[in-house]
């Protein structure tokens, strides 16, 4: 989605963007395992400044959702570059979130075992 922002009398074109994924796998633990730091590198494939959020939808179930925010510089070529810089973030967040998804599912079953 594109929003604008006004500060100091100029308005700046910036993208906000999520993307969510359901995991089945107890809130609990999702919650725990968005929290350790220790642990991120085995699942996250994107590490940055940006927002990670979870939802406890269930006891078995949870909803997490990634949130970003840029702008496009030089402010000229942002017409051109925001879109495709969206695109390849947007990407990049669902494989991170996916790749999140299969580590707790291993997890999962590997604690059932």
């Amino acid at each position: 989605m594109d929003s604008r922002f006004r500060g100091n009398d100029t308005v700046m074109s910036v993208f906000i963007c999520q993307n969510s994924i359901k995991i089945e796998t107890p809130s609990e633990a999702v919650f725990a395992l968005i929290h350790d730091y220790d642990q991120r590198l085995e699942w996250d494939t994107m590490l940055s400044k940006a927002a990670i959020r979870h939802a406890a939808l269930s006891p078995s179930r949870s909803r997490l959702t990634y949130t970003y925010l840029f702008r496009a510089r030089p402010k000229f070529l942002s017409v051109v570059l925001e879109p495709l810089i969206n695109w390849a973030l947007r990407r990049e967040t669902r494989s991170r979130l996916h790749a999140l998804q299969g580590f707790m599912t291993r997890q999962q079953r590997q604690n059932n075992l």
